[in-house]
């Protein structure tokens, strides 16, 4: 914005701040054969030569609004937006080109009569962000300088070259031609390039038009209607920057100019028409007047006679040619008299005035279209993703899109406007990653321009935050105070930015590195701080930490800017891999703490509480080696290290009697100083654990309620899954009676409902019981369901266990075949894990099912109840086969004996079940009718005495 002394009218020049980061558009000029021309004339006349070229160049680009940064040899550079951006600096650039040219030809000719030479000029012009200071030459900044130097090596004698940012800017103003990407020193790819020459009349329109279908369709049937109304009707087309305005408009001129009668007119309004009125009148006039009109001479028309001119002419022309449409586009920047030719004049033919502007706050104030005039509003609706990859595969034969990531990227950042996404490809063409398309920046970048630094400041910082900062937040993140923050936001809100997204974002790319580096660190810790609520925020607080460290390391390496990041990131990756095996992904997790050890530094109790988790989530991914290396590793400090963090420590010990099946000597001594509910509750599972192998589920459902108990109050941690998981599973195996044990697992399942997978794990149990409790179908359901889970989201070891727990729904519910081709399947899907002992079991409980293929392997024994009963059971059947009656017997009383020295009445009714069909298999009367009784007592003590028999249908088929 100009500024003027009230005193003397004289320009006031705004105070420059000392650094800002924006984006300008530098253009490069040089002689081409400079250094023969030096040698040939004397260097007094070569000085005059260059005075003369420096006067042409420098002021055809001062002229179009750049400013000189430097003189370099003969080289003249020029920066626009340096000192006040505008959404068409690029633009003027260009022109500033052209007209230096012109001006060098005019010179050219007195240099040739004079001392008999021409000189040939090139010019380089890029775009791109800069760093510009207060310095009067010298005072740009950024790799966009070598560009354009690069650039203007290889344009043509007298020609202009243009890199892609600026070709984006530009290509709708000038006429622009694909030259062969330039070979470019310091420059890992070649750049690509365009001559600019200035644009005629007969330069079509460029764009592809994509999925404006239906618009079309509603517009075009619209105007045509109004063109038989009498009049004026507005109708107004409204669409943020980009969206595709003008190529609606574009196509609807194509359309109209093959109806018969009546005109078409087509202008565009641009953004200094409040300041140069007459300019767009005197357009529209010309339109109307057609080709053949003779010039008018003489007195110039003021802006009111103009308004009043084109206004009969737009009524002559209707009235005697038919319906006249206006299509107007960047109707936000008309000027106030050529909004008055929407005011209706009496007499004339229908006229349809189309106005297409930007959406409110998209920069120009399009704002509510009911101040136009409007008739009727319409809407560029945004690219669906679908229609986003069809305009990438269309101008991909003009656009080289070489981007690494593939197209989604560029999708998610086109955010459904067409010419961001066009340019965002174009850049990524060219190796450039950018969150912002130029011309957001350039149009949003003039606007943010005038604002105060502080509200420059805010909107970055909203930016930055994304749909993660909170208003309340502000105040810490922005670091102002609390007044200069509500002053900041009134202005924002004046300005029509408050909420603009785009915008917002803009702001945050010219964000300086320093600034970026504190705001994110903010942003992370207000996150973090805000995880106990709501858990969600964590892997955004954690993006917010990285990048905050990243841009500490680049702006101020070994800082303790730098270290305090590093160690708020370390922080948040532990938080993240924490919360990452809480909903097992522990993958995910060793993963996080990777990246959390790296950060650690010298923190032994932060190293310590790595090692925990990390060693945790090694085990869980079937990694047992590398756990115990690991904790070997941890444990190396002695007892000071054990200091550092007892918790950690404690929760190594626990990871380590788990692994090595043996408890460490100070596991159980530390147990009594450690302040750590949940590692207290790891312990608990261990212990439920050992009394479950040992085969007293009494103990164990015991043990699990306590260590759920700590965790409910005390908040989830390490072994989250397997309290829930176990928890669930002794609920069946217990004693607890079926309708209050489903009752609780039911209300497990509910608190984990955000969790899928561990969701699923508690199904599994649930299934059980909801099967004991008499509902088969619903039973088989809520298993399958669990099973889907985890199938779909690849998660073998979880679709192994679903698989034995719907063979033991089917056993349940008597259907042995479907039981036994579960088992099956689970052996298989267990020894493909590694899982040899459950596969084993799962293989030998299918034999049992229905005497089908016999089990391989027979594992061990001697430290589990389950595998000696089943052991005894396929002897039992071995024996039968080979004739071996009494044999047979002697093995099923063991198997009997040794579910009898079992506590829980859940966990004996399915070994029971299964000595029952062992008996019925080999036809032993006796042992049969005692198998039943047992089982019937089993029921009857597991439903709280109830009396009633275990349902006779679900025996299965005796001597099958």
């Amino acid at each position: 914005m100009a500024m003027f002394c009230m005193y003397c009218g004289g320009g006031l020049a705004q105070a420059r701040e000392p650094s800002r980061l924006r984006l300008v558009t530098v253009v490069f000029c040089d002689i081409s054969g400079s250094t023969q021309l030096a040698e040939r004339f004397d260097p007094q006349v070569w000085h005059g030569i260059l005075e003369a070229y420096f006067a042409e160049v420098g002021g055809a680009l001062t002229a179009a609004g750049g400013r000189l940064e430097k003189f370099i040899g003969d080289a003249v550079v020029g920066v626009f937006g340096a000192d006040l951006a505008g959404e068409d600096d690029a633009v003027r650039a260009a022109e500033g080109a052209f007209a230096a040219l012109e001006r060098m030809a005019g010179r050219n000719a007195d240099l040739a009569g004079r001392h008999g030479v021409r000189l040939s000029v090139r010019f380089g012009i890029a775009s791109g962000r800069a760093v510009t200071t207060d310095r009067e030459s010298s005072f740009a900044v950024g790799s966009v300088m070598n560009r354009a130097a690069r650039l203007q090596g290889a344009a043509p004698a007298d020609g202009v070259v243009v890199d892609v940012r600026t070709w984006l800017l530009v290509r709708d103003r000038v006429r622009c031609e694909a030259v062969p990407p330039v070979a470019a020193k310091g420059f890992d790819r070649p750049l690509r390039a365009w001559v600019t020459t200035r644009r005629s009349a007969a330069d079509g329109a460029q764009g592809v038009f994509v999925n404006q279908t239906a618009l079309m369709t509603r517009l075009r049937s619209d105007v045509l209607a109004a063109g038989t109304a009498e009049g004026v009707t507005v109708l107004a087309l409204l669409g943020e920057m980009g969206s595709g305005k003008s190529r609606v408009l574009d196509r609807l001129a194509d359309e109209l100019a093959r109806r018969p009668g009546g005109r078409t007119v087509r202008v565009t309004c641009r953004p200094d028409d409040r300041d140069h009125e007459p300019a767009r009148l005197e357009q529209l006039r010309r339109e109307l007047a057609g080709p053949g009109a003779a010039r008018r001479g003489g007195a110039v028309p003021s802006v009111r006679e103009l308004v009043w001119q084109v206004g009969r002419s737009l009524a002559a022309v209707s009235a005697g040619e038919g319906p006249v449409v206006v299509l107007v586009d960047d109707f936000q920047h008309a000027s106030p008299a050529f909004r008055e030719l929407l005011r209706p004049v009496p007499g004339g033919g229908p006229r349809v005035f189309v106005l297409a502007g930007r959406d409110a706050g998209d920069g120009g104030g399009a704002g509510d279209a009911s101040g136009w005039g409007a008739d009727r509003t319409y809407r560029v609706p945004p690219l669906t993703d679908a229609d986003a990859q069809t305009l990438l595969e269309v101008i991909g034969g003009d656009i080289a899109l070489h981007s690494a990531t593939g197209a989604a990227p560029l999708v998610r950042r086109g955010g459904g406007n067409p010419l961001f996404l066009e340019q965002l490809a174009a850049l990524a063409g060219d190796g450039i990653t950018d969150e912002i398309a130029p011309s957001a920046e350039a149009v949003l970048g003039a606007r943010i321009e005038p604002l105060s630094a502080s509200a420059r400041h805010v909107l970055a910082c909203l930016g930055a935050g994304g749909q993660g900062v909170a208003p309340g937040d502000l105040d810490a993140v922005c670091d102002l105070r609390e007044a200069e923050l509500h002053a900041a936001l009134e202005e924002l809100d004046s300005a029509g930015l408050l909420g603009n997204r785009i915008a917002a974002e803009v702001a945050y790319a010219q964000m300086v590195l320093g600034d970026r580096a504190k705001v994110h660190v903010a942003l992370a810790e207000g996150l973090l701080r805000a995880v106990q609520d709501d858990p969600t925020v964590l892997d955004l607080a954690v993006l917010h930490a990285v990048r905050g460290l990243g841009f500490w390391r680049e702006f101020d390496p070994g800082s303790a800017g730098t270290r305090a990041a590093g160690e708020l990131t370390a922080r948040s990756l532990v938080a993240a891999a924490r919360q990452a095996i809480a909903r097992s992904e522990v993958a995910r997790a060793v993963e996080l703490c990777g990246r959390a050890l790296a950060l650690a530094g010298g923190d032994a109790a932060l190293t310590l509480e790595i090692a925990a988790l990390d060693t945790y989530a090694l085990v869980a991914t079937g990694r047992p080696d590398e756990a115990l290396a690991r904790i070997a590793e941890a444990s190396a400090g002695g007892p000071a290290g054990v200091s550092a963090n007892v918790s950690a420590t404690f929760h190594l010990l626990v990871t380590e009697a788990v692994l090595r099946d043996r408890e460490s000597p100070r596991l159980r001594a530390l147990a009594a100083s450690v302040d750590d509910p949940t590692a207290l509750a790891r312990l608990e599972t261990w212990d439920g654990l050992r009394a479950a192998r040992a085969g007293d589920y009494r103990r164990a459902e015991e043990l699990l309620e306590s260590a759920h108990g700590r965790m409910r109050r005390f908040g989830m941690g390490l072994g989250t899954a397997e309290v829930y998981g176990n928890l669930s599973l002794f609920l069946v195996y217990g004693d607890t009676p079926v309708a209050v044990a489903l009752e609780r697992c039911l209300a497990l399942r509910d608190e984990v409902a955000d969790a899928p997978l561990l969701h699923a794990v508690v199904s599994c149990s649930a299934a059980m019981l909801v099967q004991l409790s008499g509902d088969a179908e619903g039973a088989r359901a809520m298993a399958a369901e669990a099973y889907g889970v985890f199938d779909g989201m690849g998660h073998e070891a979880g679709r192994a266990g679903a698989l034995e727990f719907r063979g033991h729904v089917a056993e349940l519910a008597g259907d042995l075949p479907g039981a036994a081709g579960h088992a099956r399947a689970a052996a298989r899907a267990y020894e493909a894990l590694g899982a040899d002992r459950t596969a084993a079991h799962c293989a030998m409980r299918a034999y049992v099912l229905d005497g089908g293929e016999p089990p391989r392997r027979r594992p061990d024994g001697r430290d589990s109840w389950e595998t000696r009963v089943l052991q005894e059971q396929v002897a039992a059947l071995h024996a039968h086969a080979a004739g071996e009656a009494e044999t047979a017997g002697a093995c099923l009383d063991r198997a009997f004996e040794e579910i009898g020295r079992i506590r829980g009445d859940g966990v004996r009714l399915l070994p029971l079940l299964g000595c029952l069909r062992v008996a019925g298999r080999i036809g032993d009367e006796v042992r049969y009718r005692r198998m039943r009784r047992a089982v019937d007592e089993a029921w009857r003590r597991r439903d709280a005495g109830s009396g009633g028999s275990f349902p006779g249908g679900l025996w299965g088929t005796r001597g099958a």
